[in-house]
């Protein structure tokens, strides 16, 4: 079943803090962006 997720992110101090809008409460906060993306994907498999 493929899932579909999208993730929001803004800056903050110089991190890139990121959201998954349909998993309330799951955030991450990295440098630089690209991690972010990575991260995501791992937590939500």
């Amino acid at each position: 079943m493929l899932r579909t997720f999208t993730l929001e992110y803004w800056t903050d101090e110089g991190w890139y803090v990121g959201r998954l809008k349909e998993i309330p409460g799951f955030s991450v906060r990295v440098k630089p962006l690209k991690n972010s993306k990575k991260i995501s994907k791992k937590l939500i498999n």
